[in-house]
């Protein structure tokens, strides 16, 4: 059987958070800095306080947009021709989607500001990966301007990857660029509607607020059509209760929120329950992505998705240490089997450290070998008559025979079945490490980087294509960075 889904909340607790979230939505309300949003759920039935920005959800206008969100869809890459389905029975990976820092291999202690060179190498890399299906913008490059670096990510997207994108909603005018270009690549906005390419990611603004630019920003994506991952990155202490019970109460009251605003713009709209809560350090009061409570969130967060009905999303592989030591491998492994073990249905942060605030591709190539790892684990021991092999133990321990399974037929067809055979990780003997020059995981890890880039080839050859993208990406240049910022 597959190894048993790991679970930290009772079916009474999970209708308790609920009833809490209600009764926040209903009576304490929620701040929303949108006024295009807050004109949308007035018109839909919530109370509105306009002068504070205050909006108030009746808990049946709540569970009335619930009824409309689906348990699954489907992205496509740039063509359209690769698609990864994301619903509530299955697991996708995907990079995270915020670090303006980077890995300096030169200077190992200190990461450097990233560049758009850098994004490009991270697109390259995750193409090349088999079980990381969608690269996200995991680099905030540094080296160009603020009003055109979204558009320069897509051409770079739609250049290096077959693979669909995940980015940020950032505004009115940031979000209009991403679907002009989406667009040109699926051949019309009603193509980009239905073959969905981008999936946004939001994150409220804890304590129990839906910030304005990003707001405007998800109404874009979801009146073109674009999936859209809801996700509080609240912090127990600090932007919510230091219980985590009421972190789950809080969060799951944003993320409904949330979900609710996008259903009344249109019904149907694809989200993602998102998580990124954790605890407040006691010590530094530092953001704590490595705890374990956070892992604890992670599995709650999964469970309450699945009793809305909803795919969910978590990060995996994350770790609050600053270098690639013990603490980063016990950390972002065990981050990543308790979210793969609670059935997180999109997993991200891939190539992570330092709490999400910085990116490396060494880490990249190493977390795909680790998400082999726990996908093996899950799958659990399968246990039928051919997997039991009665009749090879018989033939293998006759009087007349070697008493070796080595040589065995069954062992042949079974080996690559039942057991994950790692790439990185060092399992021969100490003459042979020596051999190779006494490398470390880390080594390997940038070796089969190195390779990776070294082979990857654009997948788009259509200049027309290209030039189109220019022409967006000159007409977001003209544009004073004040505007995306703005809106």
């Amino acid at each position: 059987m597959r190894l048993a889904r790991i679970e930290v909340l009772s079916r009474d607790e999970i209708s308790a958070i609920n009833d809490a979230s209600m009764e926040i939505l209903e009576k304490t309300g929620i701040k929303v800095q949108s006024t295009k949003a807050v004109n949308i759920l007035e018109d839909h039935g919530a109370s509105v306080d306009k002068k504070h920005e205050m909006v108030y959800l009746p808990r049946d206008l709540v569970l009335s947009a619930l009824t409309t969100v689906p348990s699954r869809f489907q992205l496509h890459g740039p063509s359209g021709d690769f698609r990864v389905e994301i619903s509530t029975r299955s697991q996708v990976f995907a990079t995270q989607g915020s670090p303006s820092k980077i890995h300096d291999s030169l200077n190992p202690r200190i990461p450097r500001d990233a560049t758009m060179e850098d994004l490009k190498h991270l697109i390259q890399i995750v193409e090349s990966l088999p079980r990381i299906s969608i690269p996200q913008m995991d680099i905030w490059p540094n080296d160009v301007p603020y009003s055109i670096m979204h558009c320069l990510a897509l051409k770079e997207w739609a250049r290096y990857t077959s693979k669909p994108f995940g980015i940020g909603c950032r505004g009115r005018q940031f979000s209009k660029d991403l679907m002009e270009i989406a667009s040109i690549l699926a051949g019309g906005m009603n193509q980009l509607k239905e073959k969905p390419r981008l999936i946004a990611f939001y994150n409220t603004l804890s304590p129990l607020a839906l910030p304005g630019t990003l707001t405007d920003g998800l109404i874009e994506f979801v009146e073109h059509g674009q999936p859209a991952i809801i996700a509080p990155a609240a912090t127990a202490g600090t932007t919510a209760p230091m219980t985590l019970a009421g972190v789950l109460a809080q969060t799951n009251a944003e993320v409904l929120a949330t979900i609710t605003l996008t259903q009344m713009i249109s019904k149907g709209t694809p989200v993602v329950y998102g998580a990124v809560n954790s605890p407040m350090d006691p010590v530094s009061g530092n953001v704590s992505w490595g705890a374990i409570e956070t892992s604890l969130l992670t599995v709650a967060a999964a469970q309450l998705a699945r009793n809305h009905g909803i795919p969910s999303r978590a990060p995996g592989c994350i770790t609050d240490a600053m270098q690639f030591g013990m603490q980063n491998g016990i950390e972002r492994f065990a981050s990543l089997a308790f979210t793969t073990s609670a059935g997180i249905n999109y997993i991200t942060c891939g190539g992570t450290y330092e709490a999400g605030l910085a990116s490396s591709l060494e880490l990249l190539v190493l977390d795909d070998e680790l998400i082999g790892m726990a996908n093996r684990a899950t799958r659990g021991i399968e246990v039928t008559g051919k997997t039991l092999a009665i009749e090879q133990i018989h033939d293998v321990c006759q009087p007349s025979a070697d008493r070796t399974f080595l040589k065995s037929r069954h062992t042949l067809e079974n080996l690559r079945k039942e057991l994950f055979i790692p790439r990185l990780f060092t399992r021969g003997s100490r003459a042979t490490w020596k051999d190779s020059g006494y490398p470390t995981l880390i080594d390997l890890a940038r070796k089969k980087m190195n390779h990776l880039l070294d082979y990857a080839k654009p997948v788009l050859h259509d200049e027309s294509i290209i030039k189109e993208i220019d022409a967006c990406i000159n007409v977001a240049k003209r544009r004073n960075a004040n505007e995306y910022r703005r809106n």
